[in-house]
């Protein structure tokens, strides 16, 4: 009996979003192709709005700390919902 593919889900800011499938044909996903709950969506939208922000504002090491930091956070929490088919490569 074969293991069912585990899948990969890659977390980065861009300006398509930040979750990726390297393997999936649209590569660009979206939150709700995951069933992620309504509010933890609205905050990778809004972390990955964020990187925009701080890239043009030449933001201080500080704040891309903490943007790093609530990256992780908000990883850990995708990972806890598709746990059961794939796992979360956070990649700030």
């Amino acid at each position: 009996m074969h293991a069912a593919h585990r899948r990969t889900i890659r977390m980065f800011a861009d300006c398509d979003g930040p979750l990726w499938e390297n393997d999936h044909p649209n590569y660009a996903m979206e939150p709700s192709d995951y069933d992620l709950p309504e509010g933890l969506a609205e905050e990778l939208v809004e972390w990955n709005r964020q990187f925009g922000v701080l890239m043009s504002a030449r933001a201080k090491r500080r704040a891309w700390r903490e943007w790093r930091r609530a990256g992780r956070a908000l990883a850990d929490r995708v990972a806890e919902v598709v746990r059961d088919y794939a796992d979360v490569s956070y990649e700030p």
